[in-house]
């Protein structure tokens, strides 16, 4: 015997267990060259049917497979049936009855799946990567997807940032991203980070952006999270207390996640968290913006099972002599606030620099996910690269730089700074101290001077200022008799 059953009956049926307690229901089947269509629930009683059937709804699916039937009912065809309506996924068996006595049935309990056809999430789920699956096979057949929507990123910052690089990787099916932030929404933040309403001012940042990515896109529901946590910055003393506690829940989020992006505020707040990937061998998106101009750049890796490029040649360098954030700063790591105003503590930059950045941080990250090395590919400077490369797999830049005033980018280089005050070995060898470790980053938090004191920094700046004093000296015009 041949029956179908529609996704229109379990529609209706769904919608009718979850409103009517009856648990029998007559039924109508119309018979068409040799198969049974179950049309619909009878509405109206005495209605004229082919071959009319009786529905008998179980309270649970253990029921349901233990149920065998010792009286049988009149009407032709009997379905015992259980509706999980949470999850729309249908059991039934199927008798069909003749002069008393049971002419055919199944074998065992069917089960039917129809949550991609009815749940509206999982709908969603199953249609909001169509583009990207699209993209795969029309333009980019190289592209892992799979690991793509596998990656989990940690989101350092739910600012103006951190909210444009959140809707880029939902963009490209990522579902699972941790935020960590320690403020909260404000009025001022409403123009600028377009994960926050006006519902939100005075929520945790973390927490509003956790609200607002699942009620975009609710199959992330459970993979979104936010966490409330001050990170501990050089020069801020304030952030000392509680150091280890803070400490080891930045390490954890860090080696929790595939990938951690630093969308922080200030310069001094993205010390720590480069100074525990590097120690933790974590690959790392740094993102900066100035009023006109940003900056996207990969931090530095090893791994001793990869052949790493020559860094005879110029333009291109391995990831672990790769520099980072800090590598090109000469003056170390200090408060930057200290001496501005309330009003000047934010960044004040143009309305399309972050969003710009976002993107390119997220395409960078997308096409390291992409490429044969992954993130230990090296980084080069290739700025003539075909439009159907795919994902520039040959050349992932270490760094981008552009220019909203002048809308144009480039891509850059900086190499690993031995003197460096975030990822140099004499800042690490504190840092991995097991005895000294959270001394040293308390006094690093009331005096960042102790790095430029740890990396020599020091020195550079007292040799600058003695060859500056000859230079002027040498210069200066000589007295005259």
């Amino acid at each position: 015997m041949k029956y179908i059953i529609s996704v229109d009956f379990w529609k209706k049926l769904a919608k009718h267990v979850a409103t009517d307690p009856r648990m029998e229901l007559p039924v109508t089947f119309i018979r068409r060259n040799s198969v049974w269509y179950l049309d619909d629930i009878q509405q109206v009683k005495g209605k004229w049917t082919e071959t009319t059937g009786l529905l008998l709804v179980m309270n649970s699916l253990e029921l349901l497979e233990k149920y065998r039937p010792d009286i049988f009912p009149v009407q032709q065809i009997f379905i015992p049936v259980y509706v999980d309506t949470k999850r729309y996924q249908f059991y039934h068996n199927l008798y069909v009855i003749r002069n008393g006595s049971v002419q055919w049935s199944n074998p065992r309990t069917v089960h039917v799946d129809l949550a991609q056809l009815i749940d509206p999430v999982e709908m969603l789920r199953g249609t909001a990567k169509n583009n990207l699956i699209l993209m795969k096979y029309r333009h980019l057949p190289t592209v892992d997807l799979e690991k793509v929507f596998g990656t989990k990123c940690l989101i350092l910052g739910t600012g103006t940032l951190g909210c444009h690089i959140a809707l880029d990787l939902l963009s490209w099916g990522v579902e699972s991203m941790t935020f960590v932030d320690n403020a909260h929404v404000s009025h001022s933040n409403l123009l600028r980070q377009c994960l926050f309403e006006f519902a939100d001012i005075g929520l945790p940042k973390a927490e509003a952006a956790v609200r607002r990515i699942t009620a975009i896109y609710p199959p992330a529901t459970g993979k979104v999270k936010g966490v409330q946590l001050q990170i501990p910055m050089p020069d801020h003393a304030e952030t000392s207390c509680d150091m280890e506690e803070k400490v080891g829940m930045l390490e954890q989020l860090v080696s929790s996640h595939d990938l951690t992006f630093l969308c922080t505020d200030n310069k001094e707040s993205r010390w720590l968290p480069t100074l525990v990937a590097v120690n933790q061998n974590k690959p790392l998106i740094n993102l900066a913006v100035g009023f006109d101009s940003w900056v996207v750049m990969r931090h530095p890796l090893t791994d001793p099972d990869t052949k790493y490029w020559s860094d005879n040649n110029w333009s291109r360098v391995s990831v672990e002599n790769m520099g980072c954030y800090f590598c090109t700063s000469v003056e170390g790591v200090s408060n930057t606030t200290r001496d501005r105003q309330i009003d000047e503590r934010c960044t004040v930059t143009r309305g399309g620099t972050a969003s710009v950045a976002g993107a390119y941080a997220v395409e960078l990250a997308v096409t390291l996910l992409t490429h044969p090395q992954g993130f230990h590919a090296s980084g080069e400077i290739c700025n003539n690269v075909a439009s159907s490369c795919p994902l520039s797999t040959v050349c992932p830049p270490q760094q981008i730089r552009g220019s909203i005033r002048l809308f144009n980018t480039n891509q850059c280089i900086s190499r690993r700074n031995p003197q460096c005050c975030a990822c140099s070995t004499h800042v690490s060898v504190y840092y991995r101290d097991a005895i000294a470790k959270f001394k040293f980053l308390e006094n690093v938090c009331r005096d960042s001077a102790i790095l430029k004191t740890i990396t020599a920094l020091d020195q550079y700046e007292i040799a600058s200022t003695r060859d500056n004093i000859l230079e002027v000296a040498d210069e200066a015009p000589r007295a005259t008799d």
